[in-house]
């Protein structure tokens, strides 16, 4: 089998280039791996985002959020001007959030919304620069109509709390000489010691 697709009245040139880029065109290219959010090279996660035309791209997130952004970029399109899909673009980057429209809620203007947040309470908090970056993101997710009337902020936080409980037990026993005068007196104490009080009268001296 003939492997070159030169004429052949071709120029020594010219098939000394078609072996220079046959060897070039040789290369492996794993093209499934490339196309895979998940297992596509970090440094090439900026042209995988721009062939799904990922509408926000910031070169200061971290390799996870690069990632989930570029997984929910065809769902985000299908979706976008959609509550859904500013819910959506949030998660993408790692966060939890709530969407409260105006007619759920007296307060806000028609065509109005919020969204209600909740972090860690071991987080960092929010800067002014993430704070920033979620504005951009769910602007650029919602519809033109709505309008993002104000963000709130919850910090959740969880402790641990042990009690331990312990049980003393026993028996004591005062005795008192000569003779039995009484019935024995039993006691219930708070360490549930029982006391046994054996009472004797003492000799007549006169």
């Amino acid at each position: 089998m003939n492997d070159t697709l030169l004429p052949p009245k071709s120029t020594p040139l010219q098939r000394a280039l078609e072996t220079t880029l046959h060897q070039e065109v040789a290369v492996d290219v794993p093209i499934k791996t490339l196309w895979n959010p998940d297992t596509c090279p970090e440094p090439l996660l900026p042209w995988l985002a721009w062939s799904l035309s990922v509408d926000r791209w910031d070169t200061n997130w971290s390799a996870t959020q690069k990632r989930g952004v570029i997984k929910a970029a065809v769902e985000l399109h299908k979706k976008n001007g959609t509550p859904s899909a500013v819910k959506r673009s949030i998660e993408a980057l790692g966060f939890s959030a709530k969407l409260i429209e105006w007619f759920n809620s007296p307060e806000l203007a028609p065509h109005s919304f919020r969204v209600e947040f909740e972090f860690d309470g071991n987080s960092d908090g929010v800067s002014q620069s993430l704070y920033t970056e979620l504005v951009n993101v769910v602007v650029a997710a919602k519809s033109r109509r709505s309008n993002l009337e104000s963000f709130g902020f919850t910090a959740r936080s969880s402790a641990t709390q042990t009690i331990a409980a312990a049980t003393v037990a026993g028996t004591s026993t005062d005795i008192f000489p000569w003779s039995v005068m009484g019935p024995l007196i039993f006691s219930n104490h708070l360490h549930q010691i029982v006391e046994h009080d054996l009472y004797h009268a003492l000799e007549n001296l006169s």
